[in-house]
């Protein structure tokens, strides 16, 4: 079964929603920096948490990465606090909704999101997007696990012609309810470095360096 990699971070760092999609349109501050990976931060206009953006580089194919990213077994291996992920609907081999859960230390409630993603390439630049949204009311909620209803983030991957790829991604969502302040900094200072520096190990393993998708158009 194939799912998506919603949530490369846990919704323990994340901004009560904030309207448009353009993630360029606020200056954003540098919070970390670790190994080529970069975490930045802002905080829009009217929002009391921040919102996240994370870039890097990676050498690899588009199909290693995507098949990654829609591998539901491994999920749970690069992505820090994940308690799993599952297809809920797939419509077809990159759209579908997906229900995944994240774990919070107690005696906070664990959270939950019900998302529609679709993934995008451009044919002439062959920049691929991934994105995802919240749907809550697509899947009734579970008892004693809170269903985050405002989310929204993104994958861009732009190839530079030489076989690298520049990844940014964008992150943003209401977690319902109180979320203090250490736990922010928990994610920003660890959990983002660590996602990212999986994923690109997890690229190198044979399953994915060797992926051939036949709906992708590779760089």
């Amino acid at each position: 079964m194939k799912t998506l990699a919603v949530f490369v971070l846990p919704l323990l760092f994340c901004s009560f929603f904030h309207q448009g999609n353009d993630h360029d349109s606020l200056d954003w501050e540098l919070a970390k920096e670790k190994d080529g990976i970069q975490v930045f931060t802002r905080k829009p206009e009217g929002s009391k948490l921040k919102e996240m953006r994370i870039k890097f580089e990676v050498r690899a194919s588009f199909s290693s990465i995507v098949s990654l990213i829609y591998d539901t077994e491994a999920f749970k291996d690069w992505v820090y606090k994940s308690n799993g992920s599952s297809a809920i609907k797939v419509e077809d081999d990159y759209t579908g909704y997906y229900y995944t859960v994240m774990d919070f230390p107690w005696p906070f409630h664990d959270r939950d999101v019900v998302i529609f993603s679709d993934l995008e390439q451009d044919k002439e630049t062959k920049i691929l997007s991934v994105f995802s949204e919240a749907r809550p009311d697509y899947q009734p909620e579970i008892e004693g696990i809170i269903r985050v209803k405002n989310h929204f983030n993104k994958w861009t991957f732009t190839p530079d012609g030489k076989g690298n790829v520049a990844v940014d991604y964008f992150f943003r969502s209401d977690p319902e309810g109180h979320v203090p302040a250490w736990l922010v900094n928990i994610v920003v200072d660890k959990g983002s470095i660590h996602t990212m520096s999986n994923f690109i190990i997890m690229l190198k393993k044979e399953k994915y360096a060797k992926a051939s998708l036949p709906h992708i158009i590779e760089h």
